[in-house]
């Protein structure tokens, strides 16, 4: 826990320890002095000989606070006399600190109301300048911490939607522009496909420079030489180079009976797809709004003919590799091979960048509303991103999406680097505004649809946008990031990937395909060293993943592995007899698991923080190959019937928020008293017990974490079968978080016979 609030604290206090230099003055006389010796070592010109070690000093998500406070302070996304408000705000509070012997008042302050109070972006920015700056306390607490963690997402979110707006505008038409035309002297038309990529990017002046940087020691093992059209070995280069990964798919139309073709400047031969020719792939990448001399892409950078031994080698080191690969390149795009033209996502931009607009701004003037409307009758056209089908408005069944969107290696890319800008077929950029300086951005198409896509639900109080009033090319935006769970994706964590995972195709090592964005590659890394092949694809938990993975991503994020709660109510799917793995009757569905078999059982992320302490008890839980968990031991929180259980007494009151079955039949969130639910719940299996059991406690204000089991009766062949013994069978139906302002010890252990589908 002390190491999580060293590395991603609060800027201010990181300023003071880098520097060692203890701050003095007042919170805003002290929080401006930090604030303006950050600017000054980086962005002094010349540059500051401090600028490389400090800002790889920085973790993440420091480093990304930074960047979007640089933009709103020098006013590069929004009408600089907002942010000059801001500045001559906390400047006056400096200089009353300092003249004034009364202690500061410890409010925040707000920006005035005719300096922007209302814009959601300059107060958004301007509440994570002083959250960053104004507490000097070094020994702040892990709930403070999540607390910032919070508003630095929250500012990401609205400051990636401000930057698309403010470089889109100008394609929007009409002659008074939703936005002042920033006046910041520092800025510069980008030039190059990866400047033209981060211009709209999270990750700019603060981008941290990787450890290797002056070294060839963290580049790929091969690059496309773009201007000689080969394929070069990174060791015989004469010095570090810097690189453009491309991201795409064409593994799903391999022409399986055609042969691997030699191509020009490639040491091997590259299978045949149906997707483009192979052939003609130098002559597609020179001719991509790309203007980096070297890329990475895998058909010409990694062996796919790997007969040869070394080939081989090299292969599969490449492989273990991709977080590196994708994390080291200067810049990444995604190459959507089957989408014709841009013409149906420029106008749906163009619509989503209004919407926010006038969302996020108090006074709306008929002009900008004026736009909307022709914006909208334009955005009534595809996007592009599915395949052919007939509009019948909103409830049309819409094509096959873009094969990009649905393959599992192009999740893991979009992980490692979701900054990536849109290519079509012909390698042409998606750019927002008529200037192409700045392309769309995964990450920024997503932030705004997403933000976009709230904010209809928060002015309609509806559980889904009105799907009925929203053109044709937005729907496809949002209905393709809610069939994909796309959003996750600006707060992606190793849960949500799981579950994001049924929803992806792959032919073969699903592991392979995702565990570089986990982070788990040590099962991949020790069987390759120790035999000389990778895993065999052998012991899959719910034929989905090698256990040896399963079981590597257990152990790194602990008691949390287990708290995915189901997005449907897949436990039902237990009486559904087929040729799947059963146990006693019934169909085995990994209830406990954060990935399932199936796609129409999606998951997601209930709880995932770092303030809780597991609870021993999980540690000895066993996952079995069939999707089953076996406990011997619980952490007992609540329960129907307590009958079973020796010396435990059940709570007078536990306040906590539920995502379990509501009356209606969904899964939903719900605060209750959980001791209450259980006794209360409505069970599809009369008679049967319900139980929440502990994962984590110890969580900030008592916040202790677990899940909801339900038992689930024996089949009637069974009842009576002496093998059944004492175990008892189990399903789970949800999961829940205290919120009592209590501090709860750890729930005893209690010992259990539970077998858990």
């Amino acid at each position: 826990m002390e190491e999580r609030i060293v590395e991603q604290g609060l800027l201010g206090v990181f300023v003071e320890r880098y520097l060692q230099e203890q701050g003095q003055g007042g919170r805003y006389s002290r929080g401006l002095n930090n604030w303006l010796k950050l600017q000054t070592i980086v962005f002094s010109n010349p540059p500051d000989p401090r600028k490389p070690a400090f800002v790889n000093a920085l973790s993440a998500s420091q480093a990304l606070s930074g960047t979007l406070l640089s933009e709103w302070w020098f006013a590069n996304a929004q009408a600089r006399q907002f942010s000059e408000s801001a500045r001559d705000l906390i400047k006056n509070a400096s200089l009353r600190e300092t003249q004034s012997t009364v202690a500061p008042d410890p409010e925040l302050i707000q920006p005035r109301e005719e300096d922007g109070d209302k814009y959601i972006y300059h107060e958004e920015l301007f509440l994570l300048w002083q959250v960053e700056f104004l507490s000097h306390d070094g020994t702040v607490g892990e709930t403070y911490i999540t607390t910032l963690q919070r508003h630095r997402q929250d500012a990401a979110l609205v400051a990636s939607c401000q930057r698309t707006a403010w470089h889109a505008f100008g394609s929007l038409g009409g002659t008074n522009p939703p936005l002042t035309e920033s006046t910041s002297s520092d800025t510069v038309a980008p030039t190059t496909f990866e400047e033209k990529v981060l211009s709209l990017s999270d990750c700019r002046a603060f981008a941290q420079n990787i450890a290797n940087q002056n070294t060839k020691k963290d580049l790929p093992y091969y690059l496309w030489d773009v201007k000689n059209g080969w394929t070069v070995k990174t060791e015989d280069l004469v010095q570090r180079v810097d690189y453009v990964v491309i991201s795409h798919t064409w593994g799903r139309w391999r022409k399986k009976q055609e042969p691997a073709v030699r191509v020009a400047g490639v040491p091997w031969d590259i299978p045949q797809n149906s997707r483009f020719e192979v052939e003609k792939l130098p002559e597609i990448v020179r001719n991509m709004d790309i203007t980096a001399p070297y890329i990475w892409t895998d058909l010409l950078c990694i062996p796919q003919d790997r007969s040869k031994p070394q080939q081989e080698r090299v292969y599969n080191s490449e492989i273990d590799r991709q977080a590196l690969i994708f994390g080291s390149a200067k810049a990444g795009a995604i190459w959507l091979n089957d989408v014709e033209s841009w013409e149906g996502m420029i106008v749906t931009v163009s619509w989503l960048c209004l919407k926010y607009l006038i969302a996020s701004r108090p006074n709306v003037d008929d002009n900008l509303r004026g736009l909307l409307h022709s914006a909208t009758e334009s955005a009534n056209a595809p996007t592009g991103l599915f395949g052919p089908y007939e509009w019948a408005g909103a409830n049309s069944y819409m094509g096959a999406p873009s094969g990009w969107f649905s393959s599992l290696w192009t999740l893991q890319e979009a992980c490692l680097r979701p900054q990536m800008g849109f290519l079509n077929r012909e390698g042409k950029g998606l750019f927002a505004g008529k200037s192409r300086d700045s392309l769309m951005t995964l990450d920024g198409l997503l932030a705004l649809a997403h933000w976009v896509g709230l904010n209809l639900v928060k002015i309609n109080a509806e559980l889904l946008p009105p799907y009925s009033e929203i053109p044709q090319g937005p729907l496809e935006v949002f209905k393709l990031s809610d069939e994909f769970q796309l959003s996750s994706l600006l707060n992606i964590d190793p849960l949500k990937l799981l579950g994001m995972t049924n929803l992806r195709y792959c032919s073969h090592s699903r592991a392979r395909a995702i565990m570089s964005a986990i982070g788990a590659t040590g099962w991949w890394s020790e069987h390759l060293q120790k035999y000389g092949r990778p895993p065999p694809e052998t012991d899959l938990v719910l034929g989905r993943f090698p256990r040896a993975f399963v079981n590597e991503i257990r152990k790194q994020l602990g008691a949390a592995f287990f708290g995915s709660v189901s997005l449907s109510l897949d436990f039902t799917d237990i009486l559904v007899s087929g040729d799947t793995d059963s146990r006693f009757g019934h169909r085995v569905i990994g209830s406990m698991l954060p990935f399932s078999s199936s796609a129409n059982r999606p998951k997601g992320s209930h709880v995932w923080s770092h303030e809780f302490r597991d609870h021993p008890s999980v540690n000895t839980w066993r996952i079995c190959t069939d999707g089953c968990v076996e406990m011997r031991e619980i952490g007992l929180v609540a329960a129907a019937d307590t009958g079973d259980f020796t010396g435990f007494s059940k709570a007078c009151t536990l306040p906590a928020r539920i995502m379990a079955p509501g009356s209606d039949g969904r899964m939903k969130p719900e605060d209750v008293d959980l001791q209450e639910w259980v006794e209360t719940f409505q069970p599809i299996w009369p008679d049967m017990n319900v139980y929440a059991v502990c994962l984590c406690y110890g969580g900030p204000s008592g916040r202790d974490w677990g899940v909801i089991l339900q038992q689930v009766p024996y089949r009637e062949q069974y009842r009576l079968d002496p093998l059944t013994g004492d175990v008892k069978l189990l399903v789970k139906i949800g999961a829940y978080i205290l919120t009592g302002a209590q501090q709860h010890k750890e729930p005893d252990t209690q010992k259990v016979d539970w077998l858990i589908l």
